[in-house]
């Protein structure tokens, strides 16, 4: 006890004194980012205080590293490469049902031998023969056939199977047009066979469309967490190099009350210590600025390793978060998750109302109209003959097809049901997560702005400690250790602080993902337009051709 009692009376004696003691004070109330003083000991690393970001380091904003993310993002290129295909898709179902023309002709020879009473004459025939026909399918199910076809026919034949002298027809001209309309009564009947096709493709487009969207805003999402968790490394970095400093400049002066005389040289032991671990936490705090660096990479879409750093001073606080309730409607009709399910609803549905139509019974309502001239050795008697309807046929009938075994049909519409009912269950699970998601990330939010009130304040209070810990370290009434958890619950206080804010941040991108919110906030960085709403490729040539031919779901 009396050594120690003795160091503490040369310490007040130097203090009394002025000089010394005017130089101490001075020191421990300078600013944490000055310059330690030249000591005898080893010199420590060198340190930007200034700045975390190395001098090879890429600064980038939050700007920037979305718009970096949405023009490089796989994740988002591959989800807009899918609308694309599936609006093409669109376009070639509503195209699904063209008018088409058929062209045909045939030369054809025929000889038919036949007997007589001297043996065989074989008689011989010659065709000529011109076709054209028009052929439309409906989505209703009705199909409709137009043909014009034309022939010349020359014949040579026995005049009597007993006698071998022949005869010459012809030539002959044959002029006719034809006319059938097949309208299905039962398998294929109506819109909801004929364009289920088109309502499946519109509907995985508008799925898609919202799948595009969610992608978007997960992307968002992704790039800021990770843009903020790379800001949070760098402030970790930077406060790990301020404790550093701070426990070095101690370090420093303490070895100058040492060299002084003014103190015993056991205490510097401690300080010494603490340098040491301060450099560890600061390797390890530039290792983990790093692999957050490399993460912030991955989600902008680069493919190299390039150092990055957070050029945002700090994560931005909102002024108020809005009622919980509100954001939960909001959450619930406007998430895109929850859109893209719906579409997937709403396509199960339509795949329950047409299963199994291919199988089951079939009723066919035909009819036929046709008209036909024939000259000989004289077109013109053919086209005359046909013009005024001289030889005319109609006809009309029905087709019935039952299927006699197996139940091909209710296999498939209980197969649909299922479909139907799992989608269903899909979308209800994906609204209550987004429910209890939301619910997390309000209270997260609302819990880390009263954190970051709470560190700021335990911040000062630490920097109030750590003062009057070092004045009576420095006065011989305090000891090392005091001044050491000093320093570190304020350091601790200030990570926490830094969290705080980060995760407030994190919380409330999450917030604005869930209600569709961060779409919005970057929209001129994404660019995003809505596609459902655009033109087909068969629409707009249409419009801007002025074509109006018979293309199109009718």
């Amino acid at each position: 006890m009396t050594p120690f009692l003795n160091v503490r009376r040369r310490v007040r004696a130097v203090v009394r004194r002025g000089a010394f003691g005017a130089c101490v004070l001075t020191s421990v109330s300078a600013h944490a980012d000055a310059p330690p003083p030249t000591t005898t000991t080893s010199p420590p690393p060198p340190v930007r205080s200034d700045a975390t970001a190395a001098d090879d380091d890429e600064v980038v904003s939050v700007a920037q590293a979305v718009r970096e993310a949405a023009r490089k993002s796989p994740t988002l290129r591959a989800a807009l490469l899918d609308l694309q295909e599936v609006t093409s898709t669109v376009a070639a179902e509503e195209d699904r049902y063209p008018l088409s023309m058929l062209l045909d002709a045939n030369v054809a020879r025929q000889e038919t031998p036949n007997l007589n009473r001297d043996g065989v004459v074989t008689g011989a025939t010659d065709t000529v023969g011109l076709g054209a026909e028009l052929r439309k399918q409906f989505a209703w199910g009705t199909g409709l056939a137009f043909r014009l076809e034309g022939s010349w026919t020359r014949a040579r034949f026995p005049i009597l199977p007993n006698l071998p002298d022949t005869i010459t027809l012809g030539p002959g001209y044959d002029l006719g047009a034809r006319f059938t309309i097949t309208q299905p009564l039962l398998r294929g009947f109506g819109t909801d066979v004929g364009e289920a096709e088109l309502r499946a493709a519109r509907y995985r487009r508008t799925s898609l469309d919202h799948a595009r969207e969610r992608v978007a805003s997960e992307t968002l999402r992704d790039v800021l967490t990770a843009y903020w968790e790379l800001w949070f490394a760098g402030e970790s970095l930077r406060i790990e190099r301020e404790a550093r400093a701070l426990a070095a400049r101690e370090r420093d002066e303490l070895q100058a009350r040492i060299d002084a005389g003014a103190t015993a040289g056991v205490d510097i032991y401690a300080f010494e210590t603490r340098v040491r671990e301060r450099d560890e936490a600061q390797t390890l705090a530039d290792l983990e600025r790093r692999q957050r660096s490399l993460e912030l990479g991955r989600r902008m879409g680069r493919r190299r390793a390039t150092a990055l750093a957070a050029a945002a001073t700090v994560p931005p606080t909102p002024e108020t978060l809005e009622p919980e309730a509100e954001l939960l409607t909001r959450a619930l009709a406007q998430a895109p998750e929850l859109a893209q399910l719906d579409a997937e609803v709403a396509a199960a549905r339509d795949r329950e109302r047409t299963a199994g139509e291919a199988d089951r019974q079939r009723l066919d309502l035909t009819g036929a109209l046709e008209t036909r001239g024939l000259g000989n050795r004289d077109a013109g008697a053919a086209v005359r003959q046909f013009g005024r309807l001289g030889a005319f046929s109609a006809q009309l009938g029905l087709v019935y097809e039952l299927p006699l075994t197996g139940s091909r049909v209710d296999s498939l519409r209980a197969a649909a049901r299922a479909a139907h009912a799992a989608a269903a269950a899909r979308r209800d699970e994906a609204a209550l997560r987004i429910e209890t998601t939301l619910s997390q990330s309000y209270a997260q939010a609302g819990a880390a702005r009263s954190r970051i009130e709470l560190a700021d304040a335990t911040a000062a209070a630490a920097e109030r400690q750590l003062a009057a810990a070092r004045d009576r370290f420095t006065l011989g009434d305090g000891l090392a250790i005091d001044v050491e958890r000093a320093e570190d619950a304020l350091r601790r206080a200030k990570l926490r602080a830094a969290r705080a804010r980060v995760d407030l941040a994190q919380s409330r991108a999450t917030l604005d993902h869930q209600t569709g919110a961060l779409l919005s906030r970057f929209a001129d960085a994404l660019k995003l337009q809505p596609t459902s709403g655009q033109e087909s490729a068969a629409a707009r040539a249409r419009r801007q051709h002025g074509f109006r031919g018979a293309v199109g779901p009718f």
